[in-house]
């Protein structure tokens, strides 16, 4: 929804330090995609990120709008967790919940703890895992502390900079 996009936005992203972003998709100066990634939410285990709200606008669908998102959202999480957790509901012979299915469990590799899902019954919450492989993290690590290491050296050189000032004036 566009309450939720909001919200999410006014969390910020501050840089290679922010705990939760919203990756965006563009296409012709046009948002075309969303999809957010958090290092640790409260409801994962230790060491596992996340990613969802994965939307591609419809006209976009089938183009590698959400494909694309969901690389971005490991890459980044890749620089700072073990695994990555995925949710979503599924309901037996509902086409959405097919494709849902399809999508993580088959094509993005995530696996349910519960197996495969049901092929009748009600409506399931899947809660689904997906490690990180360690060349990804090393390789993710190593560019989310340049980020930061550039950004500590900016935040300090700022710091000086006004202390100096202080000192003088």
């Amino acid at each position: 929804s566009v309450g939720d996009v909001m919200n999410r936005l006014q969390m910020g992203d501050d840089g290679a330090r922010a705990n939760r972003v919203l990756h965006l998709a563009w296409r012709r100066g046009e948002c075309v995609g969303v999809c957010s990634s958090t290092y640790q939410p409260p409801w994962c285990q230790q060491g596992c990120g996340h990613w969802g709200l994965v939307v591609a606008h419809v006209e976009h669908q089938g183009t590698g709008v959400a494909s694309a998102l969901v690389r971005a959202a490991e890459a980044r999480l890749a620089g700072a967790c073990e695994m990555i957790q995925i949710e979503y509901e599924y309901t037996p012979g509902d086409g959405y919940s097919e494709r849902l299915h399809a999508w993580y469990e088959e094509r993005c590799g995530f696996t349910c703890a519960r197996g495969p899902p049901p092929a009748r019954g009600g409506t399931q919450f899947r809660k689904c895992h997906k490690p990180v492989p360690e060349a990804a993290q090393r390789v993710a690590r190593r560019r989310r502390l340049l980020g930061m290491r550039a950004e500590l050296a900016t935040e300090l050189a700022q710091l000086e900079a006004e202390m100096a000032a202080a000192a003088v004036g």
